[in-house]
């Protein structure tokens, strides 16, 4: 071993230098405006590479190498400048050294570490010299080397830093790299629980961190002849038998639930595993109830409950919210939903016949309390009886509370308006045939459409809201709206406007009143069914679908509906594995692990991934024509002025009556002149 000054563009990197991942750009810039200003702190060291071109190869200090290269590049550095260099003739110390430099700093990918040290194994060195040798315990060394046992995904995952080595260490655990890497694939979106991992993993064994364990405690488990062993990361260890650690669990459920079917009416409550109410149970259904109107003061608590929802969801929405911050916010609308949802189930009432047959599941939540689920099931064969007794009376039930909240049925209503004018404005015969007729029908006649659409000005400004901006069919009318010609708007006056209008090409002006009809497309809400039906309607001519139009994310619907409505989507697009996957995550993670799924990202069957891509909320739907019945106007589809007979009216005589059910659709038109300026609007 000798020091030497050594030019620089006699350098290059050794392939021997352990550290394979490529530094930053970012870092080696830093570091070559350091070395710039400060200069070479330390030496490189190097290996005889060619000895007659006398050339050498970089084992240690391959970022400082490449600073200097970018000196060099910069021209802040000659190409031949002396770079002094220990050269060392021995190549397995110069292998020791380079993984000494690399272990010591920067902390070094535990990938390419465990790729060194087991180097190092393979030639014969023994751990405990290893770690005498580098400074560090052999209990370091043997974790880096178990990652060898890593499946070729899960090693490159931690190469590039995808996963952690937290998560890297729950896979190490199982020796069977197949299964690892079908974990692996299942765990896309819960990578970062590795406790789920591990009993993935292995199935009869569980971490002392999971949730069963933690409530049956290691002093029972082991009283009943269990094992608990430490693992070889972290400080978790591990229960041997699931089975044991399993009805330990459902018996301490059971001693905390004795007494309770009775209490509350019901035939049974039957202990579970699950961390969360089960959706579906084989051979049962859930009990139906009937929910009775709220009085003023529980329809107040109601409300008020939602708005502080809707306003802590906008919170939620700020792009620079700390993660502190953000999950204080999610733990208020954590404890706010489950106020609400207590508010509603007061509501629900049950045949106490019934009921008294219907059974209940207990499960242990995540902090470790036994929770009575609060929807109750009874067999299929109970119910069916109990069905046709009911269609026999006339009698009927209410469905569960809503999962959107009111404000966002209204603001799903906008985007659904949206959808329906950016299909408009790219369907101009339709539009202008819409346009006509109800110009007509509004100047003309004593008839009153369905508030679908309204030939009066809507600002443009609909187009930028900050919940619509972003949506596709935002994206789409900007565009119609771009590909009109609007040179005649720049006139000075209205008379030159109009004169340069009437130039326009025949297929301009179409497509000037296409789009004009299209922006006045109203948003409509649940309680107007006519205007529904004529959407729907007009939908269906345009052979539209909507998911191609829209699809549900964090902000515009995941993130504003409740975290068991989150889970019950995820087990509708992927079955219960999706649903077990997302359970243990927060809401928020929840909500955008929901988004990407939708979005088609994700580990997905071909099965799931089409009905992900589908999914929407029923609410967005437009739904079929047939869905609401025809109302027929019958004779008072008749001209304005004009009786019956067809006579002139002589008189400011009333209307015709017109039945109460219909007086939402047939309403008299303000006066010809006013109706007039609303359709030039």
């Amino acid at each position: 071993m000798s020091m030497q000054d050594i030019p620089l563009d006699k350098l290059s990197l050794s392939p021997q230098n352990v550290r394979p991942k490529p530094p930053t750009d970012s870092g080696i810039a830093e570091l070559a405006a350091s070395i710039q200003h400060h200069g070479l702190q330390q030496n490189l060291v190097v290996i005889p590479k060619n000895k007659r071109e006398k050339t050498f190869a970089v084992i240690a200090g391959g970022r400082r190498l490449a600073a200097l290269k970018l000196l060099v590049e910069q021209k802040n550095l000659h190409p031949k400048a002396p770079i002094p260099c220990r050269i060392e003739v021995d190549k397995q110390k110069a292998s020791e050294q380079s993984l000494a430099e690399n272990t010591l700093r920067l902390n070094m990918n535990p990938a390419d570490a465990c790729a060194a040290f087991e180097t190092l194994v393979n030639k014969g060195q023994a751990v405990e010299d290893i770690a005498r040798n580098f400074g560090v315990t052999v209990r370091f060394i043997k974790q880096r080397l178990a990652l060898a046992s890593l499946a070729e995904p899960i090693m490159q995952a931690l190469r590039s830093g995808e996963i952690t080595l937290d998560t890297a260490a729950a896979f190490a655990d199982c020796p069977d790299q197949k299964r690892q890497a079908d974990v692996f694939g299942r765990a896309q979106y819960n990578l970062s629980n590795t406790s789920w991992i591990k009993r993935l993993l292995s199935q009869d064994a569980v971490s002392s961190a999971s949730r069963i364990a933690k409530f049956v405690g290691e002093e029972a488990f082991v009283a009943a002849g269990g094992n608990v062993t430490p693992q070889l990361f972290e400080d978790d260890r591990l229960y041997d038998n699931a089975e044991l650690l399993d009805e330990l669990a459902l018996k301490k459920i059971d001693a905390e639930i004795a007494g309770k079917a009775e209490t509350l009416g019901l035939s049974e409550i039957v202990p579970i595993l699950e961390a969360h109410m089960p959706y579906h149970i084989d051979g049962m259904q859930p009990l139906p109830s009937t929910r009775r109107e709220a009085t003023a003061a529980e329809q107040a608590d109601i409300d008020a409950l939602e708005e502080q929802l809707e306003a802590l969801h906008e919170q939620g929405d700020v792009d620079d919210l700390s993660d502190d911050a953000y999950q204080a916010l999610q733990d208020q609308i954590d404890v706010l939903e489950k106020d609400l949802h207590i508010q509603n189930t007061a509501l629900e009432t049950y045949d106490p016949a019934l009921k008294a047959q219907a059974v209940a599941y207990a499960f242990v939540d995540d902090t470790g309390t036994v929770i009575i689920g609060d929807r109750y099931y009874v067999p299929h064969a109970i119910m069916k009886t109990a069905s046709k007794a009911q269609t026999a009376s006339g009698e009927g039930t209410v469905p569960d509370s809503p999962r959107e909240s009111a404000k966002l049925k209204d603001d799903l209503a906008e985007h659904r308006a949206m959808i329906l004018a950016a299909g408009l404005a790219q369907a101009p015969d339709l539009a202008h045939d819409l346009g006509r007729f109800e110009v007509i029908v509004s100047l003309i006649t004593n008839v009153s459409g369905p508030s679908a659409f309204a030939l009066k000005a809507r600002p443009l400004d609909r187009l930028s809201r900050p919940d619509l901006s972003g949506t596709i069919a935002a994206h789409s009318l900007h565009a119609s709206l771009e590909a009109l010609d609007d040179h005649w708007l720049h006139k000075d006056t209205y008379d030159g406007m109009f004169a340069a209008f009437q130039a326009l090409p025949e297929a301009a002006k179409i497509a000037w009143f296409s789009f004009a009809v299209a922006h006045s497309v109203q948003s409509v809400k649940s309680y107007d069914p006519g205007a529904g039906h004529f959407q729907a309607h007009l939908f269906d001519a345009m052979a539209m679908t909507e998911a191609d139009w829209w699809r549900p994310t964090v902000e515009n619907y995941f993130g504003r509906v409740k975290k068991a409505d989150c889970l019950a989507i995820a087990e509708e697009i992927g079955g219960t594995n999706l649903k077990a996957q997302l359970a243990g995550l927060k809401k928020g993670d929840i909500a955008q692990a929901l988004e990407d799924v939708c979005a088609g990202k994700g580990h997905l069957s071909p099965k799931d991934r089409q009905k992900a891509l589908a999914w929407m909320p029923e609410v967005m739907r437009f739904g079929s024509p047939q869905d609401v019945s025809h109302h027929s106007y019958g004779n008072r589809l008749k001209l304005r002025g004009l009786d019956d007979t067809g006579q002139t009216e002589v008189s400011d005589a009333a209307e015709p009556s017109v039945p109460a059910d219909e007086d939402d659709l047939i309403n008299p038109r303000e006066d010809d002149e006013t109706a007039l300026q609303e359709a030039a609007a």
